[in-house]
């Protein structure tokens, strides 16, 4: 019998969860790396082993992006800590601006 989320041990199903977790990461990763690899871009790795495009510096992709400027002005807006926690994507997952065609 597999364990469910209601038993006394439910670390069986947070490891199978992270395993997961884990792979569907990996699997993204290649295809960014295979994906700007196509695009002649020369790819190095990041601390954590993520792709990362050779000669530019986490200052400059950050100062570069839009998009992390609007997660932290929401975050101070509402004064919540940006700690890289369940709050910041929950945010970036609901806070998409739609696409302008």
């Amino acid at each position: 019998m597999l364990p469910s989320a209601t038993t006394d041990n439910p670390a069986p199903c947070k490891r199978r969860s992270y395993s997961r977790r884990s792979a569907a990461k990996s699997v993204y990763r290649f295809e960014l790396a295979t994906r700007l690899q196509g695009l002649d871009h020369e790819l190095e790795h990041g601390k954590h082993g993520q792709p990362e495009i050779k000669g530019y510096t986490k200052e400059y992709l950050e100062a570069s992006s839009p998009r992390c400027e609007q997660i932290k002005d929401h975050f101070r807006e509402v004064r919540l800590k940006m700690d890289g926690g369940r709050d910041v994507q929950l945010y970036t997952m609901t806070a998409r601006s739609c696409p302008k065609h």
